[in-house]
């Protein structure tokens, strides 16, 4: 089997960094359902990337673990829930609206 060539990484400032600013409106979406739904727990917000590069396997949109984040250092018994967010789901474009509430 031949070796897969690697295609060059485009390093140059003219890229928009997303991540960041990406993160802070899915943390910002999460307060405020929050603040309609005090039930829902404070959590850890995580985006990746929803495949593993096996067509079969599909794709995670996205998923909620309960105490699955480690704050701290691996010592630290302290848990947090997380919420991961897989990046190819967000295409998709939103699945409630206002009316669904």
């Amino acid at each position: 089997m031949a070796a897969v060539p690697m295609t060059a990484v485009d390093t140059s400032p003219s890229i928009p960094l997303v991540s960041a600013s990406l993160v802070a409106a899915l943390e910002s979406a999460v307060a405020d359902i929050r603040t309609r739904h005090p039930e829902i727990p404070a959590v850890v917000v995580i985006l990746g990337a929803g495949s593993t590069g096996n067509a079969a396997a599909g794709l995670t949109f996205g998923h909620f673990a309960t105490l699955r984040w480690h704050h701290g250092d691996a010592s630290d018994t302290a848990r947090l829930p997380a919420v991961f967010i897989g990046g190819e789901g967000l295409a998709r474009g939103p699945l409630i609206g206002p009316a669904d509430d």
